[in-house]
């Protein structure tokens, strides 16, 4: 993802819309989650031949803007072809230094947790963690090595005991209302 200097893109974006920025560490730049926060994601920019129509121009140079036309040319957060949550078979050697799960019952979310024994030059994004729903109370909980914390609200940024740095709570109803409504991962509450 990312386009080769394509000017800046609108300041204001929604999720799932990105810019394509690589210096943007909010989950609205390069890397982040899908629409549904099923996968770990990147940001669609496209370089085209020619200019987009004015309509469908969101930066500053016109030839710049997403890679599908049926989308409007708008930049989105598409998933990587291995970036699924809920599939184990995506899992890697190194994800508990990450404090990430893959499988049924996990999702995407923003976080650059890493073990505290550890350091990295790289920049963590986001990546896939257990969660569960608490319908009743309206909550939902994310699962990290051997500690579960509760959201208070969307966006609250979670802290867990051996990782530095934290996570930040997705949204309740995207995950929860969907999970409990079409089996998108198997009930586990």
């Amino acid at each position: 993802g990312g386009s080769s200097g394509g000017g800046s893109a609108p300041a204001v974006l929604a999720h799932p819309f990105c810019n394509g920025d690589a210096s943007d560490l909010s989950g609205a730049g390069d890397l982040g989650c899908s629409a549904d926060y099923g996968a770990k994601a990147y940001c669609s920019v496209a370089d085209w031949t020619a200019d987009l129509d004015a309509r469908f121009q969101y930066y500053d140079d016109a030839s710049v803007g997403g890679d599908e036309e049926q989308a409007d040319f708008c930049p989105y957060m598409k998933p990587y072809s291995n970036g699924d949550c809920g599939s184990a078979a995506n899992a890697g050697a190194n994800d508990a230094l990450y404090g990430k799960a893959y499988g049924a019952g996990s999702a995407c979310m923003l976080a650059d947790l890493l073990d505290s024994g550890y350091t990295t030059v790289g920049t963590l994004v986001a990546g896939c963690f257990a969660f569960a729903c608490d319908d009743d109370a309206g909550t939902l909980s994310v699962t990290v090595g051997a500690q579960t914390k509760a959201c208070a609200a969307d966006g609250d940024t979670l802290s867990f005991s051996g990782f530095s740095r934290t996570l930040t709570c997705p949204p309740y109803t995207t995950l929860c209302d969907r999970k409990r409504s079409s089996g998108w991962w198997a009930i586990d509450d």
